[in-house]
Formats: structure tokens, C-alpha cells, sequence
């Protein structure tokens, strides 16, 4: 007699963190149209528990901003005096952009949206400022050229500049985005050497 083999249980497919849930429902509904209850159920996160972490959905926001800027920066070694503090932000801004691409059209639903939510705008600015200002602390090579004559708001100019191009760049390189980029920083250190020689001739 044969013995029936007993069939193994299909495993059980792994639910997304809620950032990353987050995110997705973000994707197919927009802000507005995304719920704290969704994200919970999305994330497999029973409602109390999810509720302590996460209050509102600006704390997925901050949540997910937090996230992005740590893993760039984890990725980003020391400064190599050698290298440019130009190339340097080329570098540390493209490898932001890596970071953000599985969440591309998420990213552009909450550029859409959040402006019809002043708080939540508000919230994603700060986030911003903030990511720039690790970067641009990220990137000084010794207090030289852009990094030390160029603001945080400066390079949050150049970064919108470049994420226009990115939200619209299809190419698998992100040759498109990598061209804004290069021309925005070679517009930004054109700044930065004005500001310079200006110190230069009042300290003189």
C-alpha cells in the first residue's frame, strides 16, 4: 500500500513594511486616497500596534524620507580630498536618486498631490531641507568650493531641477537625469566661485 505524501503548505507570501506598503497604496490611490487602516491591513500590522508607531500619515512621510537618507548615506564612504566637492554631489545626489526609483511613481502621485494638503507639504519640505543638508555634509571634502559657499536652499534648487527630468526619464542609465544634474551643479559652483571671490576681495 502507498502511502499518500502529505502535501506542504504553500508559504505564506511576506506582507511589505508599512513605509514600504505605504508607498505602494500611495502609488495606486494617491494621497488622499490612502488610509492609516489600508496601510495596517497592507502591512499585515495589527491596527493598536500600528497606531503607536504611527499616528498620522505625515509620520509615514518623515518615516519614509528617514529611510532614504539613511540608506544614502550608509552607502556614501568618506571624503576623498582628490575628489571635486562637485563630483562628489554628483555622485551622493545620483545614488539618492537610485534609492528612490522603486518608489518613482509614488513620488509623483505626492508631487501632485500634497500641495492640496498645506501640512503634509509642509512636512515633506522639512524632510527635504533636511536630506540636503546631510548631503551637502556628506560631500565636503575639507570646507572648499560648493559645499562650503553653497546653501542647503541652493542645492534644494539644483535638486528640483534634476528630479523634473528624473520624473520623466525612462532611459535605464537616467542619462536624461544625470545631464540636468551635472548642468545644475555647473551652474550652483558657478555661484559658489562668485561668493568665493567676493570673500576673497573684501578679506584682501
Amino acid at each position: 500500500m502507498v502511502k499518500a505524501t502529505k502535501k506542504s503548505p504553500r508559504a505564506k507570501k511576506k506582507k511589505p513594511d508599512a513605509v514600504t506598503a505605504f508607498m505602494a497604496l500611495v502609488a495606486e490611490r494617491g494621497w488622499r486616497g490612502t488610509s492609516l487602516p489600508d496601510v495596517a491591513e497592507a502591512a499585515g500590522i495589527p491596527l493598536d500596534e500600528f497606531s503607536r508607531q504611527y499616528w498620522t500619515k505625515t509620520d509615514l512621510l518623515i518615516a519614509f524620507q528617514r529611510r532614504i537618507d539613511e540608506q544614502v548615506l550608509a552607502d556614501t564612504g568618506p571624503p576623498d580630498e582628490e575628489e571635486s566637492p562637485r563630483d562628489r554631489l554628483f555622485d551622493i545626489l545620483m545614488r539618492r536618486f537610485d534609492a528612490l526609483l522603486p518608489y518613482k511613481e509614488a513620488l509623483g502621485r505626492l508631487g501632485r498631490d500634497l500641495p492640496r494638503d498645506p501640512l503634509a507639504a509642509l512636512v515633506w519640505a522639512r524632510g527635504m531641507k533636511q536630506a540636503m543638508t546631510w548631503i551637502l555634509a556628506a560631500a565636503d571634502t575639507g570646507g572648499n568650493g560648493i559645499c562650503r559657499h553653497f546653501s542647503t536652499k541652493g542645492l534644494i534648487v539644483v535638486w528640483l531641477f534634476a528630479v523634473r527630468a528624473w520624473m520623466s526619464d525612462d532611459s535605464p542609465d537616467m542619462s536624461k537625469t544625470m545631464a540636468a544634474l551635472d548642468k545644475a551643479l555647473a551652474r550652483a559652483e558657478s555661484v559658489a566661485e562668485i561668493f568665493q571671490r567676493s570673500e576673497t576681495t573684501v578679506a584682501g
